[in-house]
């Protein structure tokens, strides 16, 4: 994390200032200090849906840190984003933090483990398996979650039992909450497909529709049945060797 962190300089982003070593099992990182309220903190203190304005701000925010860390060279994938890894500050600023496990993505190669590191309900299907690579549509997924969880006051069915068909497909964010306008509502169903070629290439592209006049198109039904059999297909093959 300090590794990753030391390179990095976006406002907002935690700076890390030093790092050293006590002894072989602890490391220390100083870093500034963002504040001591989430925005799972938040969400449960109002106990409802938050304003869309103020989501919206956050949302930006998050869309334009994302841009930052995908655009490393090789880009920085965070694979933990959700409303208890994101710090408000006093000025209402948000501050992406714990980059405990994300990783410098290498074209071409998958994640070696899991790394145990993945929030039932934020991690897309490809984080469950160690041969699917994770890359920057993974933490679409995620961010698109958190505006859903931020903007409706509702969780989100963990990817895994959607796959399965064990959970029942959310409803659209503007059926929960009519503060939500349709092309926001429209963006988060793209960013959180389960079909990663289906969601948004990057966060440049989920910031725009966010901000669109008009809705963004989603897959179709006859797409949406194609990839559920490829899925099923796939889920299978998984789980035979697992049982």
């Amino acid at each position: 994390e300090a590794s990753t962190l030391t390179t990095l300089r976006h406002a907002n982003l935690p700076r890390v200032l030093d790092r050293f070593a006590l002894s072989e099992h602890e490391h220390c990182m100083v870093m500034d200090f963002a504040g001591q309220v989430n925005l799972e903190q938040v969400r449960k203190q109002q106990g409802s849906a938050l304003p869309l304005k103020r989501v919206m701000l956050w949302a930006d925010q998050l869309c334009d840190v994302l841009d930052y860390i995908h655009s490393q060279n090789p880009p920085v994938i965070h694979r933990d984003i959700k409303p208890s890894n994101i710090i408000l500050t006093p000025d209402d600023r948000v501050m992406l933090v714990d980059f405990g496990i994300a990783k410098q993505q290498e074209i071409g190669r998958t994640t070696a483990t899991a790394a145990g590191g993945f929030t039932a309900g934020y991690s897309p299907p490809e984080q469950y398996d160690d041969n699917v690579r994770t890359d920057v549509q993974s933490d679409i997924y995620a961010l698109g979650v958190t505006l859903y969880v931020l903007l409706t006051g509702q969780e989100f069915p963990g990817s895994v039992g959607l796959l399965q068909k064990v959970s029942t497909q959310p409803k659209a964010a503007h059926l929960l909450n009519p503060e939500v306008t349709l092309p926001v509502s429209a963006a988060i169903r793209k960013a959180t497909q389960l079909d990663k070629a289906n969601r948004f290439a990057n966060a440049r592209e989920f910031k725009a529709a966010l901000h669109s006049p008009t809705p963004v198109l989603l897959p179709t039904s006859t797409t949406r049945r194609r990839t559920t059999q490829r899925k099923k297909l796939w889920w299978e093959r998984l789980a035979l060797p697992a049982i």
